[in-house]
């Protein structure tokens, strides 16, 4: 029988393999780096346009925050001219009020009565005056009473005092303007 020795072909097989082996695991490897680079420069270009959107609608954001703040100076100036504007309309509307009041109190007031203090707050009248007697605050309260531009007059109080070295009554009277 013939002896063949096959162990150097056998050794020269099982190193081919390893060379394709090797190769087939360098082409792997370049092919996973090329695919691996290419991904990234396909996120670096969609992370750029997302960061250009958000630059973008900063910018948008910003823009309306400045019309936001004129807008709300805008408003606050037109609410402090209408308050101005109810302002004046009240003094020109009320104008005449005032001495409508002093035209009735000196018609509905009777002789040996003066006012010392008359005090207007919102539609409260206070009057602080004397009289020689008391009938006549009683006749004062009626009048005011009767009166079609004042209402619930009250009469807080009535105490003597000495005014030019004489006896007179000093009285504080609430009424209520109609």
């Amino acid at each position: 029988m013939i002896n063949i020795n096959l162990l150097p072909w056998r050794d020269k097989h099982k190193e081919q393999i390893q060379k394709q082996t090797v190769i087939a695991l360098i082409l792997s490897a370049f092919l996973g780096i090329t695919v691996v680079f290419f991904l990234y420069i396909a996120k670096s270009g969609d992370l750029s346009q997302q960061l250009n959107r958000n630059k973008f609608l900063q910018g948008s954001v910003n823009h309306l925050n400045i019309k936001i703040a004129d807008l709300k100076t805008a408003t606050d100036e037109k609410d402090r001219l209408l308050k101005e504007l109810t302002t004046i309309h009240n003094l020109v509307v009320n104008r005449s009020t005032i001495v409508d009041i002093f035209n009735s109190l000196v018609e509905l007031t009777p002789k040996n009565i003066f006012f010392q203090k008359i005090v207007l707050i919102s539609k409260e009248i206070n009057i602080v005056g004397l009289s020689k007697f008391n009938n006549d605050i009683s006749e004062l309260m009626r009048n005011l009473d009767e009166s079609t531009l004042f209402d619930e007059p009250s009469l807080t109080s009535v105490k003597k005092t000495q005014y030019h070295q004489e006896e007179w009554n000093e009285f504080n009277l609430k009424i209520r303007q109609l």
